[in-house]
């Protein structure tokens, strides 16, 4: 996996705590490869059989859980959010219930 990421991902992201500095880093070069080619599965982002692993490790410690990484993806949204004058949340109905 490449050594660096972008400025961006580390303004955005650089806040996210996975209980080690090396998981942190992992995220963030995840987070920037991600970024660079949207949607796809972890096998089809990360072509290389060691990236592709660490991507894999990552995701399966016991320490990154979905809602740390929400929290921080949350986070970085809401910071940019509060710089702007009118945001559009877009909610997907199709899971969504309202009871009586």
């Amino acid at each position: 996996m490449r050594k660096t990421v972008s400025s961006a991902i580390r303004k955005d992201f650089g806040s996210a705590h996975f209980g080690d500095r090396r998981r942190t880093d992992r995220f963030l070069r995840m987070v920037d490869r991600v970024a660079k080619r949207p949607g796809l599965p972890v096998s089809s982002t990360f072509t290389r059989a060691a990236e592709r692993q660490g991507a894999y490790d990552f995701l399966e410690h016991d320490a990154v859980t979905a809602d740390a990484v929400v929290d921080v993806v949350a986070a970085s949204t809401a910071r940019k959010a509060r710089q702007l004058q009118v945001a559009y949340v877009v909610v997907d109905g199709t899971s969504a219930s309202l009871p009586d």
